[in-house]
């Protein structure tokens, strides 16, 4: 499968690579978990009329005026919303149920008659309520501080993953060793320029007059460093592809028959073109590099979602 002369003497093992320095513990703090018991609560609230207007209560008006705006019947307003004139709501807290009043809003006068209130109740947690929100395997508040903890935490890892497995895949990336062919590197080094003055035409200048305060300024970097930057990361990609191949010859793995024809067909819609100008910019070698670098970023990105469940949620570090 690895069609390219260079390739991986010997691979770092990914599960070695210290994580001290990366991986955050999680705590679940109490802000967060009050929003998320209100969100319960105002997924299981209940609607019930009443008499007396409070603000965020959902009423139905009959209002008449020589105003267009204000001669309507059956007006559903939410009070406090703002939605349909925000003075006018206001004035109308306090008001009861069938009660006719008289305003002066924008120099229109308004008479409302007040036709239903109706309020949204928040259950209270007791845990007579929380069996009935049904929700799978909680029957008490602290069965459901303990599902809102695993979920928080669930989201926590999902977030931390990604950054971990890029840390680790750089660290066996620079510890494992190569033997590299010159011309490839170089030809890795001219598509990571390639891509460097792409970046800097996106924003709007010319890559071969471009000043310093410029790149500094849309970059954070001299012109120099940011095509040794760039160019870098192509060399590093080119590396982490090649213990890809490595990793898929010895899991016996092979690619879909169909997948370059796919990954055109992918390509084609997200920019467009041809099918030729797509295999111009995707030829079948670049196409072979990504995915042996995706098969190499999986297995980490795989074992560090392992890792963090085992060591965050299962250990709950906080």
């Amino acid at each position: 499968m690895n069609r390219f002369k260079s390739r991986v003497i010997k691979v770092f093992d990914y599960k070695k690579v210290g994580l001290n320095k990366v991986i955050k513990g999680f705590q679940l703090s109490k802000e967060d978990l009050e929003n998320e018991l209100l969100k319960i609560q105002k997924q299981n609230a209940s609607i019930k009329d009443v008499n007396t207007i409070k603000k965020d209560d959902f009423v139905i008006l009959n209002c008449s005026s020589n105003n267009p705006r204000f001669n309507k019947i059956n007006i559903n307003v939410k009070i406090g919303l703002g939605l349909f004139n925000k003075e006018l709501e206001s004035k109308l807290v306090g008001s009861h149920l069938h009660e006719c009043k008289e305003f002066i809003i924008q120099n229109d006068q308004v008479r409302v008659t007040i036709e239903s209130i109706k309020r949204k109740e928040l259950p209270e947690l007791t845990n007579q309520n929380i069996s009935s929100f049904h929700i799978e395997g909680v029957n008490t508040l602290e069965q459901l501080k303990e599902k809102i903890y695993t979920k928080k935490c669930n989201e926590f890892i999902e977030d931390m993953t990604e950054s971990v497995a890029l840390y680790i895949s750089d660290e066996v990336t620079s510890r494992s060793e190569f033997e590299l062919d010159e011309e490839e590197i170089e030809m890795q080094k001219q598509e990571g320029i390639k891509m460097a003055k792409d970046m800097i035409v996106s924003n709007g200048y010319d890559p071969e007059t471009i000043n310093e305060k410029t790149m500094l300024e849309i970059s954070g970097r001299t012109k120099e460093e940011h095509f040794k930057f760039v160019s870098d990361i192509f060399v590093s990609s080119f590396k982490s592809a090649l213990i890809g191949f490595k990793q898929m010859k010895d899991d016996d793995y092979q690619l879909p028959e169909d997948g370059y024809d796919q990954a055109i067909a992918l390509y084609i819609e997200g920019i467009g073109g041809t099918k030729e100008e797509a295999k111009k910019e995707l030829p079948y070698e670049k196409y072979l590099l990504q995915q042996a670098g995706e098969y190499n970023f999986n297995q980490i990105e795989s074992y560090v979602k392992k890792y963090l469940k085992e060591l965050i949620l299962e250990n709950k570090l906080f």
